[in-house]
């Protein structure tokens, strides 16, 4: 019986209250956390699946933060290098607009592309690329920087 409670208590701090596999992949992927990643997976959690609010993978979301021995597990796992997203593009996007450059080499190594290139397109040479601006946008989401300022009213 002992055993049988342990167990359980063990799978509810594996799996989360309520979250489901697929969930908790992504967010030991945000995380950086390639213990609980490679835990997610062994419980059954979809490498390639995409999360509700931004339809990402999890591969993307290595990509974003350029953690590579996470990407490197989830290729190995099976994770589709040019899955494409509405907002962001392919992984190998993701993992160049950030600035990830060994991300996005081990990306281009498991035959990784851009959007561009999946569509037929030539990528963009780094020299033909537009300059950065130079002032840093805030980091705030739009919602937050709105809700600093009242509604003026309509005179």
């Amino acid at each position: 019986m002992k055993h049988l409670q342990l167990t359980t208590i063990a799978a509810v701090l594996l799996m989360g209250c309520g979250e489901s596999p697929n969930e908790l992949l992504h967010q030991a992927v945000i995380d950086g956390n390639i213990e609980a990643v490679k835990q997610h997976i062994a419980a059954g959690a979809d490498v390639n699946a995409k999360d509700d609010w931004s339809g990402s993978t999890p591969l993307h979301r290595a990509s974003t933060f350029g953690y590579k021995e996470i990407a490197e597990l989830l290729i190995a796992k099976g994770a589709d290098v040019n899955v494409k997203t509405k907002l962001m593009g392919t992984p190998l996007d993701v993992a160049i607009g950030r600035k990830k450059t060994e991300t996005a080499d081990l990306l281009r190594t498991h035959g990784g592309k851009t959007g561009e290139e999946l569509k037929g397109g030539e990528p963009v040479a780094e020299a033909a690329k537009p300059e950065p601006p130079t002032a840093k946008a805030p980091d705030i989401s739009i919602h937050d920087a709105a809700s600093m300022f009242p509604l003026m009213a309509a005179s």
